[in-house]
């Protein structure tokens, strides 16, 4: 009988060794170390940035990984050889990128903390738009105080007034005319809050100059040529102080009209809410008494 050759226990480890790492000295490397990547991603075993995990497969070459056998170190290793090269590139071009963006992101900060126009603009965008919001918001609240004390009087003159002729409903006489007179006056005050205020819609070239008008306001150029206006727009651009004065002129009227609109319509909400209240306790006197 033919005697077998018998593989040493070792040898038998290393040929086993060499055979699951033979994906270091393969073409489809890049792609297989990826997914190796990705996998530990999405088990939550360990996240690596593709700078760290470049690094990570560059220690692994050449500090814990080797071929033992024979023939992957004569048909394996140089494959392997090339791998790490392309690692080495890899990581030079990441290590520029990440160089580059490093600077750049330091260079935005620093324009950021040199140059504060971005933050002054964002204040200004920012509250003209609260102001605005503002503003649509009182036209809102004054136009649901129009809508409802319109519909009561509607209901008022075509169910109780007609029938305020009988003697029997004499009584009704008072309170209803209680209601109508507060409803009414809560209408007044809603429109006199979102009733604009509009100016001349004229300004001077001298006014522009000394800074006495806000050319930014449509009530004030609202009548006046398109040269004229344009010239005044380029006189404020020429300075950029006059520009952001302009800006603070602007939102310093806008808040004197919030102000007005809102006093107003505090006011007409309190009357609205008294008369109401005022009706309907009269309403109670008079269905008591008779």
């Amino acid at each position: 009988a033919t005697k077998k050759e018998v593989v040493p226990e070792t040898k038998l480890e290393e040929i086993i060794k060499d055979a699951d790492a033979s994906h270091l000295a393969k073409d489809y490397f890049e792609d297989t170390t990826e997914f190796l990547r990705q996998e530990l991603k999405l088990h939550n075993i360990k996240y690596f940035t593709p700078n760290e995990w470049v690094e990570e497969n560059i220690r692994m070459f050449t500090e814990e990984h080797k071929y033992y056998s024979d023939y992957a170190v004569e048909n394996w290793k140089p494959k392997k050889d090339e791998n790490l090269l392309s690692l080495l590139e890899s990581q030079k071009k990441l290590k520029k990128k990440y160089e580059k963006e490093e600077a750049k992101a330091k260079l935005k900060a620093r324009y950021k903390n040199d140059n504060p126009e971005r933050s002054i603009q964002t204040l200004y965008r920012t509250t003209l738009r609260n102001h605005i919001k503002l503003s649509d918001i009182a036209d809102t609240k004054a136009n649901i105080l129009l809508s409802v004390n319109a519909i009561i009087i509607s209901l008022a003159l075509a169910n109780i007034i007609p029938k305020l002729d009988a003697a029997s409903n004499r009584h009704l006489m008072i309170p209803t005319l209680i209601m109508v007179c507060f409803c009414v006056a809560s209408i007044v005050l809603s429109i006199m809050s979102t009733k604009p205020n509009v100016t001349s819609g004229e300004f001077t070239k001298e006014q522009v100059k000394n800074r006495e008008v806000n050319v930014l306001f449509f009530g004030n150029f609202h009548q006046m040529q398109f040269d004229q206006y344009n010239w005044a727009i380029n006189e404020i651009l020429k300075d950029k102080d006059y520009v952001y004065e302009a800006l603070t002129k602007d939102l310093y009227y806008l808040g004197i009209v919030l102000n007005r609109k809102y006093k107003i319509l505090r006011w007409t909400y309190t009357i609205f809410m008294t008369g109401i209240i005022i009706s309907v306790i009269s309403f109670v006197i008079t269905f008591w008494l008779m």
